[in-house]
């Protein structure tokens, strides 16, 4: 696989409220479940650039998780999870919310 190949998943809000831009923590539990039992690996951002610019390749399954918003779910919900998988995300700030 090369690194230009590699999904990126963006997430806005882990929670129960009945938003589009939500996903319950149970299904996302679920999706980083299902990453995990295929051996997906999760690089940062700054991992992925390196691996385009340098047109590299892997023969692990990798994956780029990231958070727009900074909401109070990705830190209630999602950081419990990812940390007990042994993942990595990349979570945007709005500055202007804190």
């Amino acid at each position: 696989m090369k690194y230009k190949d590699t999904p990126i998943l963006m997430y806005h809000e882990i929670s129960d409220t009945n938003n589009p831009w939500c996903i319950s923590p149970k299904k996302f539990e679920q999706q980083m479940q299902y990453l995990k039992d295929n051996n997906y690996k999760t690089i940062t951002l700054n991992q992925l650039q390196t691996g385009v610019e340098n047109n590299q390749e892997t023969n692990q399954k990798l994956v780029v998780i990231t958070f727009d918003d900074a909401r109070k779910g990705v830190y209630t919900y999602a950081y419990p999870i990812l940390k007990k998988l042994g993942f990595t995300a990349t979570i945007y700030v709005i500055s202007d919310w804190i």
